[in-house]
């Protein structure tokens, strides 16, 4: 996508001021436990209008930026037309009636932002390790001995300088702060398809596997906020909304075929008559780079303890949801399934980054490009 430009940030007028006590917050007498963090015994709340009349969208300024003339403050939570701060009057003086405010998201797409600004002005790139597992060289890495390619496996080549001569490789597409699902996925199928050039040039021997970096999924799945404990209130779906759209009416996924040692909770590709059948697989996926720095870096230094992690990953959604393209299944909690699934860890061990001989079976059988 193209460049972010203003469209995350909100401007408007400070309309009343006051200061907010959280007796709960006080610290209570030994032996009782202290607050939980974060806890703020004052806080300031402005009650705003925002220059185009909208309310704010709930918590979506949580961990951002408020800036008032020269002074600027970070948001612990928002609501409708209010925002509160941490500190009391000395703050809320600040913050007078009447003064403008500009306040920030705190997305940082590529996590480079001193000050959060919500990526303002900032043009959508591929990022870092995007495409660690997908190399067109052979082997593994010497550092670590993962796979340069985790699709060797399946006789599968990535190959990119094609894509850049036919002029496929597009970097100007126009920028969407939220790419909402619209009825049965219309709208995520209108993105894949608009600027799609190389449609019809899928062969049998020449398959075609299609990416759209972007930076955010529907509004209600995009990680923006917290919740009182600390944990995002949002939890993401579909790899934090890197979404993959199917198409088609026969089976669109599934994780083994012609198999008679299916493991558990495998799906067989059949049709609804039992007739075995390779899956379709996806028209395409767009990458929610956003949303993977912000799961980043919440699992690299979650606020309580977790007991499972899921996908989104930066180096891992992009080879997951191009199998989601080859029709493979996958997205349990568990670790069956290996880089299609989500894993169970403990101490931060990430997923398997190696696909399934159920799944390399499914893919070495194919002969249509996926989608079609």
């Amino acid at each position: 996508m193209g460049n972010v430009g203003e469209s995350n940030l909100v401007t408007g007028t400070i309309n009343t001021v006051r200061q907010v006590n959280n007796q709960n917050c006080n610290p209570l007498p030994p032996p009782s436990p202290p607050p939980d963090p974060p806890c703020h015994t004052t806080t300031t709340v402005y009650d705003v209008t925002t220059t185009d009349g909208q309310p704010l969208e709930v918590q979506r300024f949580a961990s951002g930026r408020i800036v008032i003339g020269k002074e600027s403050y970070p948001v612990l939570s928002n609501i409708g037309g209010l925002i509160e701060i941490g500190g009391g009057f000395g703050l809320a003086r600040k913050g007078k009636e009447g003064k403008s405010f500009i306040l920030y998201d705190d997305d940082d797409y590529n996590n480079d932002d001193g000050l959060k600004d919500g990526d303002k002005n900032e043009t959508i790139v591929q990022l870092r390790d995007s495409l660690r597992y997908l190399s067109a060289a052979d082997g593994n890495y010497p550092e670590d001995g993962k796979p340069r390619n985790l699709y060797a496996s399946s006789y599968v080549m990535p190959e990119y300088n094609w894509a850049i001569s036919q002029s496929y490789n597009q970097t100007n597409l126009q920028f969407d702060l939220n790419v909402e699902n619209g009825q049965d996925y219309a709208t995520i199928i209108i993105k894949l398809t608009q600027n799609r050039g190389s449609t019809d040039m899928e062969r049998d021997e020449f398959w075609i596997g299609y990416v759209l970096f972007g930076y955010q999924g529907p509004k209600l799945e995009d990680f923006d906020g917290l919740d009182p404990t600390g944990m995002f209130s949002e939890r993401a779906t579909q790899g934090g909304s890197p979404s993959t759209v199917f198409t088609g009416t026969q089976i669109s996924t599934c994780d083994c075929y012609m198999s008679a040692t299916c493991p558990t909770g495998g799906v067989s590709c059949v049709l609804p008559n039992g007739t075995p059948v390779i899956p379709r697989g996806g028209l395409g996926s767009i990458i929610n780079q956003e949303i993977n720095q912000d799961l980043t870096r919440y699992f690299l230094s979650p606020p309580l303890p977790l007991t499972s992690r899921v996908i989104e990953e930066i180096k891992l959604t992009i080879p997951h949801e191009i199998g989601h393209q080859f029709g493979l299944l996958g997205d349990q909690k568990r670790t069956t399934f290996r880089i299609m699934d989500y894993s169970d860890y403990v101490g931060g061990n990430i997923n398997d980054e190696t696909l399934h001989p159920e799944h390399i079976n499914i893919i070495r059988r194919r002969v249509k490009s996926p989608g079609n």
